[in-house]
């Protein structure tokens, strides 16, 4: 999915929400009774579910090519010990994965002849394999591109679901209050029942909330764990498998409860209506959704992105942090990976796969690190041991041996974040994701 077709999604989503909310021209003006509430409820429930299957089908389409060829390339990339960096290219605005392939070969003064072998024959591998990283990373650029620009669509979604909300809360506290809808009620459409749409209107808005945010953290995570492989990071290419595995079981346990594009019935209405009076009190009491209405007071139907100054402003923590992360992830620069690491999982939905995995991922770097750092430490003490693995012990279950020799040094390892304990996890993640076609 291309920046265009998210755009056209997202303003397809905001053309629907703010004109309920805004205008006083009656939404589904040729419908009425019952049928006008359930159009109205289809008509919110069709725009949301057209982004979101929109951007998980892209999502998908290009977590498959990272699985099956993406990292491979990205190990074949590092195996080669070409410095390779992942940002955004100023000139085209796109994401870029550049390698620095010297012209030529050099050699320094304090250079053994150890020293000198290594250097020569990683020339030759880098100026041997110039053609094929040249494919690799014309496909890496593409795939990932097309997962950045659904990760900055669905966060514009987001964004404006986070302002939608206030704004059917501000609705239904003014009908509370005031007795006024926003506009004349069709014929046989009492305030009663559409005090009840509007209750399970945010019920929908919040799941389909929550649904987009995880959506949005299982991108950051996949993008993440391709970024750190570059030079500045170090990290094993590995870590985008289980990255995908966490995004997939996510994506397939919110597809099985995603309800219908219909109004709820029965036990599910009951369900539901508990939930959006849930979340209607719950923005009530929010000291921010008061700077909100009072921001918003008196003020008209909002142009497309005014109404982001305002939520950044009254609202913005949450979702500023979560921009943050994401600028930081597309971005490139001197990045700290760890540090992203670990703003995303705090930003990642709980209960969730990829919340999971992003979590364990920020106490295995940071246990992972201690210890190698310990083991690069006592290397450098002449005479104390032979080599790394005399350093090593059981650390969490699990020991950093593996990392080290993947990584081919100790100095390789240090940098690293850390999204897989062992080749036996590997294996494991591998086996799921051919389960689900990816492999």
């Amino acid at each position: 999915m291309g920046r265009l077709a998210i755009l056209a999604l997202v303003l397809a989503a905001a053309a629907f929400l703010v004109g309920c909310g805004h205008t006083q021209k009656t939404p589904f003006a040729h419908l009425y009774g019952e049928a006008w509430c359930q159009g109205v409820y289809k008509g919110y429930a069709d725009q949301y579910e057209s982004v979101y299957q929109g951007a998980g089908q892209s999502a998908r389409g290009s977590y498959g090519y990272l699985v099956r060829d993406g990292v491979s390339a990205l190990a074949r990339l590092q195996s080669r010990g070409t410095p390779f960096y992942m940002g955004i290219d100023p000139a085209s605005g796109q994401f870029s994965l550049r390698r620095e392939v010297p012209e030529r070969l050099t050699f320094t003064a304090d250079m053994t002849e150890a020293d000198r072998q290594r250097a020569t024959a990683e020339f030759e591998t880098a100026r041997a394999h110039l053609a094929d990283d040249y494919t690799d990373v014309q496909r890496l650029e593409h795939t990932l591109n097309g997962l950045l620009d659904t990760l900055t669509g669905v966060r514009s979604v987001i964004q404006r679901t986070e302002e939608e909300k206030y704004n059917l809360t501000r609705i239904r506290q003014s009908l509370k209050e005031e007795g006024q809808p926003p506009f004349e009620l069709p014929y046989q459409v009492t305030l009663k029942r559409y005090d009840e749409v509007l209750v399970l209107l945010l019920a929908r808005l919040e799941q389909d909330l929550n649904d987009l945010k995880t959506l949005e953290s299982g991108i950051m995570a996949v993008v993440l764990a391709a970024r750190a492989t570059d030079t500045r990071g170090q990290s094993l290419a590995g870590n985008i498998e289980i990255a995908v595995l966490a995004a997939i079981q996510d994506m397939e346990n919110a597809r099985a409860r995603r309800l219908p594009p219909t109004m709820p019935a029965g036990e599910v209405w009951t369900r539901q209506a508990h939930l959006g009076e849930e979340v209607f009190a719950r923005v009530v009491a929010d000291p921010a959704y008061q700077q909100y209405t009072a921001a918003k007071g008196g003020v008209g139907p909002d142009p497309i992105g005014a109404v982001l100054s305002i939520i950044d402003s009254v609202y913005g923590t949450h979702l500023a942090e979560a921009a943050a992360a994401v600028r930081n992830i597309i971005e490139g620069g001197e990045a700290d990976y760890f540090a992203i690491l670990k703003g995303v999982a705090s930003l990642a939905p709980r209960g969730t796969a990829v919340g999971d995995v992003l979590n364990k991922a920020v106490e295995l770097t940071d246990t992972y690190r201690d210890v190698v750092g310990k083991v690069d430490q006592a290397m450098a003490v002449a005479g104390k041991i032979q080599n790394a693995g005399d350093a090593l012990s059981q650390v969490g279950g699990a020991s950093p041996e593996w990392l080290i020799n993947q990584a081919g040094s100790v100095e390789g390892a240090v940098d690293q974040i850390v999204f897989i304990k062992d080749e036996a996890q590997r294996l494991d993640v591998q086996q799921q994701l051919e389960g689900f076609g990816l492999l």
